[in-house]
């Protein structure tokens, strides 16, 4: 898997290149330019996904710490009811 901000250069880069190819077309730049817009297109997706994974974690992370949390406030609450 690349790294994360190897993806983020790379689709920086590709953006702008295909930015410039609409300017200038020749057909070996627009075809270089839908190539690169191809892998805009990928590397957004695994950008979101990783993304989304990182957000997934944290809210399970934050849950778990909640329940924690949960379940001792009420152990407490029970032992100082009696």
């Amino acid at each position: 898997m690349m790294p994360l901000l190897t993806m983020e250069s790379i689709t920086g880069t590709a953006a702008i290149t295909a930015g410039f190819a609409m300017a200038a077309s020749p057909d070996s730049i627009a075809v270089r330019a839908f190539l690169m817009a191809v892998r805009i297109f990928e590397r957004s997706v695994m950008l979101c996904a990783r993304r989304v994974t990182a957000c997934l974690a944290r809210l399970t992370a934050d849950l778990m710490l909640a329940k924690g949390l949960l379940q001792t406030i009420y152990i407490q609450a029970a032992y100082f009811a009696k």
